[in-house]
Parts: C-alpha cells; sequence; structure tokens
C-alpha cells in the first residue's frame, strides 16, 4: 500500500487526519508513515494551535541516524502565544 491510499487514523476514539501536507512530506522525505502516530501515542508534550483550532503533540524521535526535536519553533509558537500547553490527553 502506498502513501496516498492510507487513509485517516483511530486512536483512542479520537480520529486522527494526516494533512495532505504531511502525507506528502512524510513521502518526500521517506518517513515511516506510523512516525507522527508514534509521536501522537507517546509524547509527553501537548499543545493546542491556536491559530489552527489543532493538537499538537511534541517529542524528540530518531530520524535518519540523528535525534529530531522542533524546540526552537516550539519556543517561537509559545512566545508568541500562537502555541498553548494543552493539560489535556489525547
Amino acid at each position: 500500500m502506498n502513501i496516498e491510499e492510507l487513509g485517516d487514523l483511530e486512536i483512542h476514539g479520537m480520529r486522527i487526519e494526516y494533512s495532505e501536507h504531511l502525507k506528502n512530506r512524510l513521502k518526500l522525505r521517506k518517513i515511516d508513515y506510523d512516525l507522527p502516530k508514534k509521536i501522537f501515542e507517546q509524547s509527553e508534550e501537548q499543545y493546542f494551535d491556536q491559530t489552527t483550532g489543532h493538537f499538537i503533540a511534541i517529542m524528540r524521535s530518531e530520524l535518519y541516524s540523528k535525534i529530531k526535536d522542533v524546540e526552537g519553533q516550539k519556543e517561537n509558537r509559545v512566545k508568541r502565544g500562537r502555541w498553548g500547553r494543552s493539560d489535556e490527553r489525547f
């Protein structure tokens, strides 16, 4: 099955929809389709994006044999008030 054939996920009774942008990035960068799901399920940091209305899950992860994180982007968005810490556990 290729990435275009994969549909939305259901996790903990919640419908998770991969955006076209995410699907394209996963395919372009040859990232495992399940990595966002893993981050969503295992992250200890959750935020709510005031601009999009989406919940954001953040977690360090190994990608291309390197540890990746979004610390700079996260700090920038929290400082500007776009992301607020979410007490709600997904």
